[in-house]
């Protein structure tokens, strides 16, 4: 090989190597992406997001979609820090008064769904992603659901049975 194509291999491995390290910046563990509650609960979906990467991380969540019965909320949630349901987008910034997150630390963070007056099923995108590298993305789907208002009917039946009286 002559001293171009060598250099051209370490050129294109040295780029695949920095991508792969920049696509590695978190891991994100889910609890659970469906939860079946009764009407007026709020609805809890834990997740963490770890720093898997040797640099500070700055994370955000970004809620894609947010189909929700009619009178029905989600909100975003940084441990504690529950952020009002207008709110699509939070980061780990001062603004979110959340901070970035080291190397080998864990994000506790949720979804809370509220059932306020309405049964039905709500679905809500989050995606979650580093402004090291904002388009390599986890998407997370979660599914609330309250039963569907059933009415209650009584159906009596009655079984007559004709009876040979003269055995």
């Amino acid at each position: 090989m002559n001293k171009y194509v060598k250099g051209s291999v370490l050129l294109i491995s040295f780029f695949i190597a920095i991508n792969t390290a920049y696509s590695q910046d978190i891991e994100v563990v889910v609890h659970r992406t469906q939860i079946d509650s009764t009407l007026g609960s709020e609805m809890v979906f834990d997740f963490e997001i770890i720093n898997i990467s040797q640099a500070i991380q700055t994370v955000f969540e970004v809620r894609t979609i947010n189909n929700l019965p009619n009178n029905w909320t989600s909100s975003l949630c940084f441990g504690v820090n529950c952020f009002p349901p207008s709110l699509d987008s939070v980061a780990t910034t001062t603004d979110f008064n959340t901070p970035p997150i080291n190397p080998g630390d864990t994000l506790k963070s949720s979804l809370h769904v509220t059932a306020l007056q309405n049964d039905g099923t709500a679905n809500v995108q989050i995606q979650i992603g580093t402004f090291r590298n904002p388009t390599n993305r986890t998407i997370l789907d979660f599914i609330a659901t309250t039963p569907e208002a059933l009415e209650d009917e009584i159906t009596v039946v009655v079984h007559q049975t004709n009876i040979d009286s003269t055995l």
